[in-house]
């Protein structure tokens, strides 16, 4: 008898929540991921940017990700509703400087981003590519 008030417990517990994520643009987005906010569970969109997800009753905000775009916290005000969920790119990138040794981003190289020059891997990357062919 436990057992199964335990069952219908659980079972009655989550939802499904049904959605779309799309760019500003209304471009869906093939491949996004949506979770929970317990990270409890996660959806993959498909090629229309449709996802299905079953959420804890309680839950109150999906979150979302795709790359290139900043992530995204959705709350739902209506749950039961199709949910869609719009996500900016990430204008956020920061210049990354690649060097033989590493890397360091503009500010540690000292120079500002414009008056950087690329130099070359030089001799050591030739005698390296040498047996791939001539280039």
């Amino acid at each position: 008898m436990i057992f199964m008030i335990g069952c219908t417990d659980l079972w009655a517990s989550d939802r499904k929540i049904k959605g779309y994520v799309l760019d500003k643009e209304g471009t869906p987005l093939t491949g996004a991921y949506v979770y929970d906010e317990n990270k409890k569970n996660t959806a993959i969109t498909d090629e229309n940017g449709y996802f299905e997800i079953s959420v804890p009753e309680e839950a109150r905000m999906l979150k979302a990700g795709y790359v290139g775009f900043a992530p995204l916290d959705h709350t739902m005000e209506r749950p039961d509703d199709v949910q869609i969920l719009v996500m900016s790119p990430n204008t956020e990138l920061k210049e990354v400087v690649v060097t033989a040794g590493g890397h360091r981003d503009a500010e540690e190289q000292g120079q500002p981003a414009q008056h950087r020059k690329y130099h070359g891997a030089g001799t050591h990357a030739r005698s390296m590519l040498q047996p791939l062919g001539e280039f």
